[in-house]
């Protein structure tokens, strides 16, 4: 007898382990299964508007895109959105930022603060475009199922060597997430043909005329073009070699009377 119960106890031992070894075997299995959703989610499933760089909503691109081509078209026009005083230059409207109607005299700076106008102006003329960007983004997220609220945007530039500074504040909630402040930065050489556009205007300013080859010795990367009207006007175009910055404005200094150059003219006759 005591054989027989040696031997069921040793069946029932082998079994009790073939069953916590097949009980090992489905925790690993399920545990394995478990990790390759997680896996699958954060590479295939989730969206890729989780970007941890800005902080929850992925639409940098688009913004940049808006940003590169905004300074470009703001540019031609001197960063002045509606014409108002300016010079009509092979049909674009270029405005006077020094101006003076008075003989023998320099000419008075109508804008002083150049770079913190063109941010203001930038601001102006980009926030439709950088709310459409975050909406896209926002929708985007809808519809692959996300709970998303959303507040008002805000748009600041700040304009520095070698880039233009994005803060886009944009309170939003997804899934219990919440982030707000969006910042990127944008690579431009503006910063540069902002502070060639200021020197040129204390020249224009001071001297009633502005040495451009000084300027493009200490500025090598920067184009001046310079061309004079027949009223005095002075059309100057700053950008930088091989970009697609034109930055137009126009400056009318040290002007002399009408008839001045014919009087000239006569005398060296004589």
């Amino acid at each position: 007898m005591s054989d027989k119960s040696n031997l069921r106890g040793e069946s029932m031992s082998f079994f009790k382990g073939l069953k916590k070894r097949g009980q090992l075997t489905l925790f690993v299995m399920m545990s394995i299964v478990i990790v390759a959703g997680v896996i699958i989610y954060l590479f295939w499933i989730q969206p890729t508007y989780f970007d941890q760089q800005i902080g929850g909503l992925d639409f940098d691109s688009c913004v940049n895109d808006a940003v590169v081509n905004g300074i470009v078209e703001l540019s031609s026009t001197g960063g002045v959105i509606d014409s108002g005083f300016s010079y009509l230059y092979q049909g674009v409207d270029v405005p006077y930022f020094c101006y003076t109607n008075l003989p023998y005299q320099t000419c008075v700076v109508q804008q002083p603060l150049v770079k913190q106008y063109f941010e203001k102006q930038l601001i102006t003329y980009l926030e439709e475009e950088v709310n459409v960007c975050y909406e896209n983004s926002v929708d985007e997220l809808k519809s692959l199922g996300y709970n998303v609220t959303t507040g008002e945007v805000e748009l600041n530039f700040t304009i520095i060597p070698g880039r233009v500074v994005v803060d886009v504040y944009a309170p939003t909630t997804v899934e219990g997430q919440r982030f707000e402040d969006y910042k990127m930065n944008v690579d431009s050489s503006i910063y540069d043909i902002l502070m060639v556009v200021t020197s040129l205007l204390q020249y224009e300013a001071s001297f009633g005329d502005a040495s451009t080859s000084e300027l493009m010795f200490y500025y090598p990367e920067i184009v001046i073009d310079k061309f004079k009207q027949v009223d005095s006007t002075t059309i100057y175009i700053v950008g930088e070699k091989g970009g697609d910055i034109k930055f137009q404005f126009a400056s009318r200094s040290l002007i002399w009377p009408a008839g001045y150059d014919m009087i000239n003219y006569v005398r060296s006759e004589k």
